[in-house]
Protein backbone atom coordinates (compact mmCIF):
# COMPACT_ATOMS: atom_id res chain seq x y z
CA UNK A 1 0.00 0.00 0.00
CA UNK A 2 3.11 2.24 0.76
CA UNK A 3 4.05 2.02 -3.28
CA UNK A 4 0.35 4.21 -3.73
CA UNK A 5 1.83 7.55 -2.33
CA UNK A 6 4.67 7.73 -4.91
CA UNK A 7 2.37 6.22 -7.66
CA UNK A 8 -0.79 8.61 -6.77
CA UNK A 9 1.19 11.54 -9.17
CA UNK A 10 1.22 8.87 -12.10
CA UNK A 11 -2.18 8.67 -11.93
CA UNK A 12 -3.02 11.03 -14.88
CA UNK A 13 -0.40 8.08 -17.09
CA UNK A 14 -2.40 4.94 -15.87
CA UNK A 15 -5.34 6.06 -18.15
CA UNK A 16 -2.96 5.74 -21.07
CA UNK A 17 -1.80 2.62 -20.53
CA UNK A 18 -2.30 1.17 -17.10
CA UNK A 19 -0.43 -1.78 -17.26
CA UNK A 20 2.20 -0.12 -18.60
CA UNK A 21 2.80 2.07 -15.93
CA UNK A 22 2.23 -0.47 -13.44
CA UNK A 23 4.93 -2.43 -14.86
CA UNK A 24 7.18 0.71 -15.63
CA UNK A 25 6.71 2.28 -11.82
CA UNK A 26 7.99 -1.06 -10.31
CA UNK A 27 11.21 -0.88 -12.71
CA UNK A 28 11.95 2.55 -11.72
CA UNK A 29 11.88 3.80 -15.39
CA UNK A 30 8.48 4.77 -15.12
CA UNK A 31 9.92 8.70 -13.50
CA UNK A 32 11.34 9.14 -17.12
CA UNK A 33 8.46 8.54 -19.15
CA UNK A 34 6.01 10.91 -16.35
CA UNK A 35 7.39 14.04 -17.20
CA UNK A 36 7.68 13.31 -21.29
CA UNK A 37 4.33 11.76 -21.26
CA UNK A 38 2.62 14.90 -19.85
CA UNK A 39 3.82 17.86 -22.08
CA UNK A 40 3.50 15.39 -24.49
CA UNK A 41 -0.36 14.63 -23.87
CA UNK A 42 -0.86 18.48 -23.44
CA UNK A 43 0.74 19.29 -26.83
CA UNK A 44 -0.85 17.78 -28.94
CA UNK A 45 -4.21 18.06 -27.44
CA UNK A 46 -4.09 21.84 -27.60
CA UNK A 47 -2.62 21.65 -31.29
CA UNK A 48 -5.15 18.80 -32.65
CA UNK A 49 -8.12 21.01 -31.94
CA UNK A 50 -6.78 23.99 -33.22
CA UNK A 51 -4.91 22.99 -36.18
CA UNK A 52 -8.61 20.19 -36.57
CA UNK A 53 -10.49 24.11 -36.04
CA UNK A 54 -8.61 25.71 -38.89
CA UNK A 55 -8.60 23.74 -41.93
CA UNK A 56 -12.74 22.63 -40.86
CA UNK A 57 -13.12 25.90 -41.15
CA UNK A 58 -11.87 26.77 -44.49
CA UNK A 59 -13.22 23.44 -46.48
CA UNK A 60 -16.84 24.53 -44.49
Amino acid sequence: MSKAGPNQPAHPLPQTGGCFVIEAGELLPAPDPIPDAQPTEIAPAQSTPKKAVKPAVKEA
